[in-house]
């Protein structure tokens, strides 16, 4: 029997090409991007979950209030954290990591041939010993707990080891960085998976930084680092509350009088941190629950709008198959015995999609991790998991897209089937056929105006002024605290005539890496304040084109003197006129001791992504905190520029590599998660609407094929060619106005709500949405209107001429 219904199944679909070709695509194109979802949803999800102690490990965060009272959860740590946690809470295993996410220079040396080789590296960090005992990271060669143990040892991912001394043994060998400090190579550890938020290649001894930072920073318990992060392991028997519950008289003990009031610690589960965006990580990249919670909808309505097309193709075409359904019937077949025959074709159909989907999926997973800035290995794709979620898709999908249509074939009355008395209206399913359109048709609409909104939203993140000048700005990072040198560096390039100007600071107006310093306005009282810190020369303003609203630009200085501040300051210290700030005096630094003038007002400019709302900004000189050289251009001559700007560097710091980044390519990165997530939607929404037009295509090419003859009438008695149009493209026009009514609330209520997330936004306006319902109408048009136009183009002889 199971072999009778496989081959008059096949013959089915061979005698149906066209049926048959449309559902397989459809499907196998929803199926494909139902499984790429699938697959980035669990990566998202598996984020340092494979740890065997995953549930026990958290990391120790710390509430602050601002000067509103308000409370903001920060992951930033400080280095007397450790040694108290491992005096107070014994029972507990403790660990500090610390990220240097900069470029950091790496020298190697080749004693055979007495060469040096360079390096730039940005995964690089210093780790405590407990680190590899809390986290199931493995070591290739050499022992964790000791490896990192003494002061200038490292160790280095296997990666890293292949790339600096190829098939070499690389223990026992030496690298240097920051002032020729010398390690010595003790292990080896494996590559780290690319679903952890633990970026590095390069891990230095916890023990040199010790050395490094000295006892000042190491006692301090009066500031946040934003690069360190600590970590415990939890005993079996001792749950989070417990140790929170202690946290109180742990403050009081070590924290001073002021940092109580503001601060409080608390822990965080590891299974949060990705997923987290006020706390981050170290590889400064979130995933979003509610955009995997957008994707799940999105890959539903894929393999809705791919059910849809099978249900509309599978009813209309049921007046075909009623003389077969009626001979069966009266050779004595059931009705669940047909039922079974359709979900068994239904099955058949989707069983091949799938096959086809998950090609495609292999072939398309590369594509994917380049759009989104992903290493998804075909692991993902390939496991358990996988297979179960496919096998739940071909059920769900047999019995969505086949149940229906199997009932309505199964239910043809014999003697009217027999005698093709059957038509496509008294098959049944017409009404259904016109909602499910509705369906279809508000499904595209809704992925078009999303994409169209979402799009609109990076566009006014890229043209929106921030402030400052941003174009043709060219920013190299400064090697090392060389005062000397720096001013050699910028008086060399200021020699150079396509440069306008050269200034030296810590970082640009707007950075991904900021200076956060606490500070208290006397006549406020205890009342604390917090600012960004622009520590820069004094031509930070000019070069930067920020606009001073009152008072003057400070004066040179090696330390922190005069200041100026930013109109959002002043604001908040009460004065509505930015001249009332002149002369007053504001107390800086981690003890609020030190005061210091402001000497002019600026312009408020964008600090932070737009996300964000305006900060305070203290700028002022210190020398010794130096990070970058930020050099404007001439743009007339790039090309000749460049080269000239690299000899000066490599004359200055000829020890050196020598790199260099455009600020408006590296503000352009505040916003890659959203522009990557927006790039996809674009993608799954042409998909939504190609699988919605093919499907459509068929199902005018039924009714076409059904309306052979009356269009023949219709011509001889005198119809154009734009009334036969016109009785197709009206029945449509009405689901599709339908569908944009159900469509516009929904998708503005969405999002209005993801707009919600940034500080400056667009306004959702009616173009919008009269774009997405003129594009709707469009493709529609296009899809109905070719085929009407051959329809209506026949000759009515050829049509007519079997009457």
């Amino acid at each position: 029997m199971i072999q009778n219904y496989l081959k008059v199944t096949l013959r089915n679909l061979l005698k149906n090409k066209g049926y048959f070709s449309i559902n397989l695509l459809g499907l196998a194109l929803g199926i494909a991007c139902a499984l790429l979802i699938f697959v980035l949803i669990r990566y998202e999800n598996s984020f340092d979950t494979f740890h065997t102690k995953a549930d026990r490990i958290y990391r120790v965060v710390a509430f602050q209030k601002d000067e509103n009272e308000k409370e903001n959860i920060i992951s930033s740590s400080h280095y007397s954290l450790l040694e108290a946690l491992r005096t107070d809470f014994a029972e507990v295993k403790s660990t500090i990591a610390r990220n240097d996410g900069w470029d950091l220079q790496i020298n190697v040396k080749d004693e055979l041939k007495g060469t040096e080789k360079k390096f730039l590296e940005n995964k690089t960090g210093f780790l405590a010993p407990e680190f590899f005992e809390i986290f199931d990271f493995e070591m290739a060669q050499g022992e964790a707990k000791t490896a990192i143990k003494d002061p200038n040892t490292v160790i280095i991912s296997e990666k890293t080891a292949k790339k600096y001394f190829g098939n070499e043994n690389p223990l026992g060998k030496v690298i240097s960085w920051r002032e020729r400090v010398d390690f010595k190579i003790t292990g080896v550890f494996k590559d780290f998976p690319s679903n952890t938020d633990f970026p590095y290649e390069i891990i230095f001894s916890y023990a040199t930084m010790l050395q490094i930072e000295g006892n000042e920073n190491m006692e301090s318990w009066n500031g946040l680092w934003s690069q360190l992060e600590t970590y415990i392991l939890l005993p079996e028997n001792v749950t989070p509350a417990q140790i929170e519950a202690r946290f109180p008289a742990f403050g009081k003990k070590y924290l001073d009088e002021d940092e109580q009031k503001r601060r409080r610690y608390a822990l965080q589960p590891i299974a949060d941190i990705h997923f987290n965006k006020d706390t981050g990580n170290f590889t400064q990249r979130t995933a979003s629950v509610e955009h995997l919670w957008a994707l799940s909808l999105v890959a539903i309505f894929l393999i809705l709008t791919a059910c849809i097309n099978f249900i509309n193709l599978a009813t209309a075409q049921a007046v075909k198959r009623s003389k077969e359904v009626g001979i069966r019937k009266v050779l004595g077949s059931s009705r669940m015995a047909l039922v079974q025959q359709f979900l068994g074709e239904t099955l058949l159909i989707t069983l091949f999609a799938i096959i086809i989907a998950c090609a495609g999926a292999e072939l398309i997973l590369p594509f994917v991790n380049q759009l989104m800035g992903l290493s998804i290995e075909k692991s993902f794709l390939w496991n358990g998991q996988s297979a179960l979620f496919l096998t739940g898709l071909l059920v769900f999908v047999t019995i969505l897209a086949g149940f229906y249509p199997a009932l309505v074939l199964s239910g043809f009355k014999p003697i009217l089937a027999i005698k093709n008395s059957i038509t496509s209206n008294q098959a049944g399913g017409l009404n259904l056929r016109r909602g499910l359109i509705v369906l279809q048709f508000a499904i595209s609409q809704v992925l078009i105006t999303a994409t169209i909104i979402a799009t609109q939203q990076m566009d006014f993140f890229k043209k929106k002024d921030l402030g400052f000048t941003k174009d043709a700005v060219l920013t190299v990072n400064l090697p090392k605290k060389d005062s000397i040198r720096f001013e050699t560096l910028k008086s060399e390039l200021g020699r150079i005539s396509e440069i306008e100007k050269v200034s030296l600071s810590f970082a640009p107006p707007s950075a991904g890496s900021n200076w956060t310093s606490g500070f208290r306005y006397a006549e406020h009282g205890d009342t604390d304040y917090e600012a960004n810190m622009k520590l820069s020369d004094t031509d930070y303003l000019d070069l930067y084109d920020l606009k001073l609203l009152a008072g003057r630009n400070f004066n040179r200085s090696d330390t922190l003197n005069e200041i100026v501040v930013n109109e959002t300051l002043t604001k908040k210290l009460g004065f509505t006129n930015p001249q009332d700030a002149i002369g007053k005096t504001l107390l800086i630094s981690r003890r609020r001791k030190i005061p210091k003038e402001i000497v002019g007002v600026v312009k408020d400019f964008h600090v932070y992504s737009l996300q964000q709302a305006m900060a305070s900004v203290v700028i002022g000189a210190n020398r010794g905190a130096y990070n970058i050289a930020s050099i404007k251009l001439n743009m007339s001559n790039m090309a000749a520029t460049l080269p000239k700007i690299e000899k000066v560097w490599t004359s200055v710091f000829p020890e050196y590599v020598y790199e260099y980044n455009f600020l408006d390519k590296q503000l352009e990165e505040f916003y890659i998660g959203e522009e990557r997530q927006a790039n996809l939607f674009k993608i799954f929404a042409l998909i939504a609407i190609f699988i919605g037009c093919i499907g459509l295509y068929g199902l005018v090419s039924f009714m076409v094929a059904q309306k052979t003859k009356e269009i023949g009438v219709r011509k001889v008695l005198g119809a154009s060619v734009n009334q036969i149009i016109f009785i197709f493209s009206k029945e449509f026009a009405k689901l599709l106005l339908i569908a944009f009514l159900i469509a516009s609330p929904l998708v503005y209520y969405v999002m209005k709500g993801w707009l919600e997330n940034f500080e400056y936004r667009i306004d959702i306006g009616v173009s919008v949405f009269a774009i997405a319902i003129i594009a709707s109408a469009l493709i529609a048009a296009l899809t109905v209107g070719y085929k009407s136009f051959r329809a209506a183009t026949v000759n009515p002889v050829k049509s007519l001429k079997s009457e």
